[in-house]
């Protein structure tokens, strides 16, 4: 009942474009702030969530590809980049 109630609400076309419109806006924000520290693995990691949020399949990759080189021990990123290699039909990566 009640939490029907919310998965509908979220589900709404008003909400699904609020939500777009503000991971947009954090996509804008996170690249100012790669742009001053082109390395920080916070900001790609965010990135990376964001736009595996808005299903951004291809750009989520590159981030967590930038993401391995810089963190090579992270096994949260070996576990995400390896799910999303199946995901996109890359099993040889």
């Amino acid at each position: 009942p009640y939490d029907s109630f919310i998965v509908r609400q979220y589900q709404s076309p008003d909400m699904k474009s609020r939500f777009e419109k503000a991971a947009r806006s954090a996509t804008e924000e996170l690249k100012v702030v790669l742009a001053y520290a082109a390395n920080d693995p916070w900001a790609l990691g965010r990135l990376a969530q964001v736009y595996h949020d808005l299903g951004l399949q291809q750009e989520e990759r590159h981030m967590y590809e930038t993401l391995l080189t810089l963190t090579p021990q992270d096994s949260d990123v070996h576990y995400r980049l390896g799910k999303l290699y199946f995901e996109l039909g890359l099993m040889a990566q």
